[in-house]
């Protein structure tokens, strides 16, 4: 079934690929309560989906646990939206010489009866339960709202990226919502900058083209995340409206290792260049690193070597420091 959904599908001037995942569950004993096999079932599906894409599962008893776990986790999110469970952390990108040019939004949540939850656990979890984009919108409004108390610190060309899912790609009021933002707090619109990995991009390669022209049109500049992870293709680079190319963490954990693994990163940040797009270097963690890249004409570099992620107060102190002369702010 999942080799068949995955052909081609062309319909009119659009292609269209399909993938599926399946939960399967079987009984040895009859009869069966047919309710419980397709409780089951959907247990597995959900399991299968944690995996990744075109997979299957076979439902087992260890999984229930894990599914009252995603199940409390998905109705939670709405009660934490109400209340602010949530809460914005940056990690700074900065330039050669350490001076921060931006941040990325990073959502947290602490949530009043589950504790902390993982963004690698409540992502995935809000994207298949369709509340994804309600997050999204939150983090808009916050981050807006928040770079009041960030602006007196920093440079005039200092953006806050946040992060966009396959999902939100697909919501084309969220461009109107992000107008509204802009509008409400009174900020320029490239004071924000987005992101999108480059699976969410290509998933939805014509409408993603499509949202980003129009946040491009709003003067917000656009960045791709996870650059070369899952992709063997590059021609899609010429037709999409990108601003930076972000070089994954695992390219970078890569460098001084051998010179094929050096001779690949400098091919990623050459075609960058010749594309017109600017380079940020994730996951940056060593001096090497660091010098390696520079030497090659890297612009940002986002990493624990300069900056883990931080609440808001935290991150503003940590601005300060890094420029004397605001202390006064």
């Amino acid at each position: 079934v999942i080799g068949g959904l995955m052909q081609k599908y062309q319909i009119h001037s659009w292609e269209l690929r399909v993938t599926a995942s399946i939960g399967i569950s079987t009984s040895l004993t009859s009869p069966s309560d047919v309710r419980e096999l397709i409780r089951n079932a959907d247990v597995a599906m959900y399991d299968a989906k944690s995996l990744g894409k075109s997979r299957y599962s076979f439902f087992s008893n260890n999984m229930l646990d894990g599914y009252q776990r995603r199940l409390d986790i998905a109705n939670s999110i709405g009660h934490a939206l109400e209340n602010n469970e949530f809460e914005m952390f940056y990690q700074a990108k900065v330039d050669h010489s350490g001076v921060p040019m931006g941040a990325e939004a990073l959502v947290r949540w602490n949530s009043s009866t589950l504790g902390f939850v993982s963004p690698a656990e409540f992502i995935p979890i809000a994207e298949q339960s369709g509340k994804i984009t309600d997050i999204t919108q939150w983090v808009i409004n916050r981050v807006c709202s928040e770079y009041a108390m960030l602006q007196p610190l920093v440079n005039k060309s200092f953006s806050v990226s946040v992060n966009l899912s396959a999902h939100d790609l697909k919501k084309y009021y969220l461009v109107g919502f992000i107008r509204g933002a802009f509008i409400k707090f009174n900020i320029p619109a490239g004071a924000v900058e987005f992101e999108v990995t480059e699976y969410a991009y290509l998933d939805n390669l014509e409408l993603a083209s499509d949202f980003f022209r129009e946040i491009a049109s709003m003067g917000c500049s656009v960045a791709l995340d996870d650059f070369g992870t899952g992709y063997s293709s590059l021609s899609y680079l010429t037709k999409i409206p990108i601003d930076m190319i972000k070089v994954d963490k695992q390219f970078v954990d890569s460098i001084g290792k051998s010179p094929r693994d050096d001779a690949l990163v400098l091919t990623i940040m050459e075609m960058a260049r010749r594309l017109g797009m600017k380079l940020c270097a994730e996951g940056v963690e060593t001096r090497s690193q660091i010098d390696f890249l520079t030497s090659h004409g890297c612009d940002l570099f986002q990493g624990y070597y300069f900056c883990k992620p931080k609440p808001l107060d935290e991150f503003r102190q940590w601005l300060l420091d890094k420029s004397p002369q605001q202390k006064s702010v």
